[in-house]
């Protein structure tokens, strides 16, 4: 297992190396900070032999373990935009926990050739009221209502984890109880801390299902997307002010907020990028209202990216 942890070593000295960039730099990050039990548990792995994966029968050996299976739910293979699979090289494997649950991912790359652009374009708005708006009419909306409904099931736990350390504390100043710890939680404080896990994690898979579902539709109709470059963080900037300067209309701002957040503009964004590279497509960052100009036979045919190799695919599997 001495590989798993050089990798760990080798992301400690990144992260250091982050913090030390200048502030300009936009890969600067701050200083690595130390993190809670059951966050980012997981292991690399990026030295295997080919005999290890055995795919056919859902198979994987790690080291110091042994054989384990996963649930294969896909073969790691690229899809083209013809349906047809294409089998990459598997770089390496990371094994990691999410919500209680081991995944096994495989890093692989693949030498696939880049389709024929398509000849339509499109351009597309991001919104609160319909997530997606095409410059033709079409609307792409995500269920908002369902994650809405999440969320009041977590505020009401985050109140029952919030009671738990007032009464623990209480009882601790009475002495019939061991002062409050974080980082050695009570069973009924780990419970309710798995319970917000998963309903956090619920929230992800809607909004990612959404996402690639909207993004696959638009790569299969259109050769080029242009997507407004939309400064989210500018956007979800408080409006409280200060003591002195007391902002105005807080409480509607920091509802229009949550419900850009809830939106997720900049992980549609990357998933349309995606989709349309593998299809051969195009995809422009624009400030509003650019996608409504003239279409791409009047501003000229955008050439495809070039064609190459895709570099790198994960592929997620559940042990």
């Amino acid at each position: 297992m001495s590989q798993p942890l050089q990798q760990a070593l080798r992301d400690l000295d990144r992260a250091i190396g982050d913090s030390f960039r200048p502030n300009s730099d936009p890969a600067h990050k701050g200083w690595p900070k130390f993190k809670a039990k059951d966050i980012g548990d997981g292991f690399r792995i990026p030295q295997f032999a080919p005999e290890h994966i055995d795919d056919a029968n859902g198979r994987v050996k790690l080291p110091k373990i042994g054989w384990i299976r996963y649930r294969r739910t896909r073969p790691i293979a690229f899809e083209c935009a013809d349906g047809m699979l294409v089998p990459g090289v598997v770089k390496q494997i990371h094994v990691r926990k999410d919500c209680g649950h081991w995944f096994v991912i495989f890093t692989v790359e693949f030498e696939v050739k880049v389709p024929d652009m398509k000849a339509l374009d499109v351009g597309i708005d991001v919104g609160v009221v319909h997530a997606v708006a095409t410059s033709d009419g079409r609307f792409y909306d995500l269920d908002t209502a369902k994650i809405r409904s999440i969320e009041k099931r977590i505020a009401g736990l985050k109140r029952k984890l919030s009671l738990n350390q007032e009464s623990r504390k209480k009882l601790a100043k009475l002495g019939l109880a061991e002062p409050f710890d974080k980082k050695q939680p009570s069973c009924k404080r780990r419970r309710l801390k798995e319970k917000l896990q998963k309903l956090y994690r619920k929230i992800r898979c809607i909004r990612q299902d959404f996402n690639r579902k909207t993004a696959h539709a638009l790569a299969q109709e259109y050769g080029c997307v242009y997507v407004e470059d939309l400064k989210v963080k500018n956007m979800t900037a408080s409006v409280k002010g200060t003591v002195e300067n007391p902002g105005k209309n807080v409480k509607q701002k920091s509802g229009l907020n949550r419900a850009i957040l809830r939106t997720g503009f900049y992980s549609l964004r990357q998933a349309i990028e995606w989709q349309l590279l593998k299809m051969g497509g195009d995809s422009r960052r624009s400030e509003r209202d650019e996608h409504h100009l003239p279409a791409l036979s009047d501003q000229g045919q955008t050439q495809p990216p070039d064609s190459g190799d895709f570099q790198v695919r994960q592929r997620k599997l559940r042990l």
